[in-house]
């Protein structure tokens, strides 16, 4: 599965975790729903972590590559290669 997928399916039960938190929230029942309303909101935290980790080790990456363009084209090799 690519990483864009995963993000988008993080971001779609983000959205969910929170829509239940509310619901949960509003009712009637909140002390009958007290353990839900923690799991949910433990999920909701992880789901943040992972969104916020995919976040950072894809700006990593970004810059990482365009490091490796960056070296590469200053490279003596490809200078001998471009004059060619």
């Amino acid at each position: 599965m690519k990483p864009k997928n995963n993000r988008l399916r993080l971001r779609k039960r983000q959205e969910k975790l929170l829509n239940v938190i509310h619901h949960i929230r509003e009712s009637a029942h909140l002390p009958h729903l007290e353990a839900k309303l923690q799991y949910f909101v433990k999920q909701l935290r992880v789901v943040r972590r992972v969104l916020r980790a995919l976040h950072i080790a894809l700006h990593q990456s970004e810059v990482l590559a365009e490091e490796s363009v960056n070296s590469l084209l200053h490279t003596k090799v490809f200078e001998d290669y471009i004059r060619e």
